[in-house]
């Protein structure tokens, strides 16, 4: 149970012995939840907007382990909001240190050449085949809802290709969006 931070430790410890013991791999079904997307345009609640519901109403897990550690006297209330504000604090001061960063990222380093290249592969799509792709997103049949807060921020990367301002978000869409053209089958 992803609620449980001690379960996890124990069973990842376990995984991590059977592995070393037997040469084995081993699958951990952990059962869980993102609160948050992996930016502030992944909103799980347009995919799943029940759960998410449940998910909002819950307390963190570092809520919920910090009462438990409370609750057995492992450690006291002031401890814990010391140790919270020690976490907090070095947050902070890295966040500060990368914003005010001035030097330059290192050099990337650049392999030997190839003595042969490997044959040249035609990626491109065209022009045409990228608008289609991006009137897509605005283009809904009426029988399909779309979230309201997420319409805004298709209309947004829809129109991102008319002014050639096209971000990861939109590109990935018509990465995807051209290979299913192509009838190549999509995983996400």
């Amino acid at each position: 149970n992803g609620d449980d931070p001690e379960a996890v430790v124990r069973v990842a410890r376990l995984a991590f012995e059977f592995r070393q013991a037997f040469n084995k791999d081993v699958v951990i079904d952990l059962i869980c939840y993102r609160r948050r997307g992996h930016n502030e345009t992944d909103n799980p609640e347009f995919t799943n907007p029940q759960m998410y519901t449940l998910v909002d109403k819950k307390r963190s897990v570092r809520k919920l382990y910090t009462e438990s550690l409370i609750g057995r006297g492992d450690i006291t209330l002031e401890e814990a909001e010391q140790a919270l504000q020690d976490f907090q604090g070095q947050l902070e001061k890295v966040f500060a240190e990368v914003r005010e960063a001035t030097s330059q990222p290192a050099a990337p380093h650049v392999p030997e050449p190839q003595a042969a290249f490997p044959v040249a592969v035609e990626t491109a799509v065209s022009a045409e085949v990228v608008k289609r792709i991006a009137e897509s997103q605005v283009n809904i049949p009426e029988s399909i809802t779309v979230h309201p807060r997420l319409m805004p921020q298709m209309q947004r990367r829809a129109a991102s290709v008319d002014n050639a301002t096209i971000d990861w978000g939109m590109g990935e869409t018509l990465a995807i969006g051209s290979l299913l053209m192509e009838g190549t089958p999509v995983r996400l």
